[in-house]
């Protein structure tokens, strides 16, 4: 019976993929039909859920005023942890011969929003990841370009009255979004999918 377990667990392919974007890129969106392609292709489909927005909406953080910028990445990196493992042990234990383990955003996702030195220096003395840790764990990165990139008109018009949204401008929703982009580089394999098609085919 052991040998069984462990034939079967070697069999077992299970992929963890980080779906990235820049402000307004679709992401919520994204997940949900990925999810069910993949799930209509055969695979089990697990999604580690966005940290930072719930950290604000059900912890009420605000970075930069009642907890530092800093801080609140070392919390957001705890918690993707926390989900990842929790999922890769779900997948483990369902048997599955084929699991995708979708991220909405990864560890690395922090370096998107603070200094890059600063937050390698967090993940190594906190969590004992180095640098190679954050990005090495997938196997590849989805990014999905800001609509304020190539489609300000869309930006604005979704966008300017979202109160949860910290990019008000279109500007400085052009400046998250190459930043975020640039925290995804080392991800073994980074897709870039801009909005010169509607969502649809994006």
């Amino acid at each position: 019976m052991e040998i069984n377990m462990t034939q079967q667990l070697h069999k077992q392919r299970i992929e963890l993929v980080v779906l990235e974007g820049g402000p307004c890129g679709g992401k919520s969106t994204g997940i949900h039909r990925i999810k069910q392609h993949f799930k209509s292709l055969g695979w089990m489909v697990l999604v580690s859920a966005e940290v930072p927005t719930r950290l604000v909406d059900e912890h009420d953080y605000v970075p930069g005023v009642n907890i530092s910028f800093e801080a609140f990445q070392e919390l957001v990196l705890q918690e993707v942890l926390r989900q990842e493992e929790s999922l890769k042990k779900r997948a483990r234990e369902s048997g599955h011969d084929k699991v995708l383990i979708l991220c909405d955003r990864g560890r690395f996702g922090g370096l998107g929003y603070t200094d890059h030195a600063s937050f390698y220096k967090m993940a190594i003395e906190k969590f004992g990841l180095n640098k190679n840790d954050l990005f090495r764990e997938y196997s590849g990165c989805v990014f999905l370009e800001s609509t304020a990139v190539d489609a300000p008109h869309v930006y604005l018009e979704y966008m300017t009255n979202n109160q949860a949204r910290r990019e008000k401008t279109v500007g400085e929703a052009v400046i998250q979004n190459n930043l975020s982009l640039d925290a995804c580089v080392g991800v073994p394999r980074l897709f870039i999918i801009d909005n010169s098609t509607d969502f649809e085919q994006k």
